[in-house]
């Protein structure tokens, strides 16, 4: 799949700049660089969907056409998904932290 950035984005230095971080612990840009490799091997929008690994959710109050796939440690990486179906576009807005359930033991 094609994956585009906003000009100037922290977060297509990221991918490109091995020793920038942009204030992310470093399992957080390991992950994020080995999504941006999946995504991009990816052929279409249910190639990304259908990957258990990735673990898209739907981001609330933003529409279908926005998802968001898992990093680490409560960390989302937030995706547009542009034009139409089957051949879809990826473009890259953010990385955001998510609140993780509390899990109790029984």
């Amino acid at each position: 799949m094609k994956v585009y950035f906003q000009h100037g984005s922290t977060l297509d230095r990221l991918e490109t700049d091995p020793r920038f971080d942009a204030g992310f612990p470093a399992e957080v840009v390991t992950m994020y660089r080995r999504r941006i490799q999946q995504l991009r091997a990816s052929l279409n929008e249910r190639d990304i969907l259908q990957s258990r690994a990735l673990d898209t959710r739907p981001v609330p109050d933003r529409g279908t056409d926005f998802q968001s796939i898992f990093l680490c440690d409560g960390m989302r990486l937030v995706l547009h998904l542009l034009g139409p179906k089957p051949r879809r576009e990826v473009a890259i807005l953010e990385i955001i932290q998510v609140k993780q359930p509390v899990r109790r033991l029984k």
